[in-house]
């Protein structure tokens, strides 16, 4: 289910709601040469996604307008285009606080993280 664009000139989140923009996707590919897949929607490789804080209700007191946050996987609305006077942001509303794990004040870099974590990783051909 994909949601037409919605046209608006301002937008309220109701008390205890967050949305989010820039929610992660897409492969990642780590300095090591570490491949984290685009698993969205599939069974395997569920994993925790960051979201750019982009819209909070009256009621969110611990988080803020423009930082990151760490949402459980699932735990997010379809892509929802919204478009506020001309300009296109696409949005997705969070189950908060429930799903929030952590919060940052600046962007996460997953594969700056473990590129500078000093870990080495050891693949393993099938049948091993």
């Amino acid at each position: 289910m994909s949601f037409s664009t919605v046209k608006v000139t301002e937008f309220r989140p109701l008390k205890g709601k967050v949305f989010v923009t820039n929610l992660e996707h897409g492969e990642t590919i780590t300095k090591s040469g570490l491949i984290i897949t685009d698993d969205n929607m599939t069974n395997r490789g569920i994993r925790a996604r960051w979201g750019q804080v982009w819209a909070i209700g009256a009621e969110v007191e611990d988080i803020e307008v423009g930082q990151w946050i760490l949402i459980e996987h699932g735990r997010w609305t379809q892509k929802i285009p919204m478009d506020i006077n001309g300009e296109t942001v696409n949005v997705w509303s969070v189950e908060y606080p429930e799903s929030v794990h952590m919060v940052s004040d600046e962007e996460p870099k997953l594969s700056s993280a473990i590129a500078d974590s000093g870990l080495t990783f050891a693949t393993r051909k099938r049948g091993w």
